[in-house]
């Protein structure tokens, strides 16, 4: 799961960072009662769009 969220993120920003003009920038998300942690776009993602059921962040 959190490889194919990274593969998107990823390829999100391959994708925007040939049509803007901007640079990508990245962020750490962790989430410490798992131990799970993510990098992402957060120059993409900008908002954020709640909590899910359990642990984590939507974006």
């Amino acid at each position: 799961m959190i490889a194919i969220m990274v593969s998107l993120a990823l390829a999100l920003a391959a994708a925007t960072s040939t049509v803007s003009t901007q640079p990508v920038r990245w962020t750490r998300y962790t989430i410490p009662q798992s131990g799970t942690s993510v990098e992402f776009p957060f120059s993409i993602f900008t908002e954020e769009a709640g909590r899910p059921d359990g642990y984590g962040q939507r974006f």
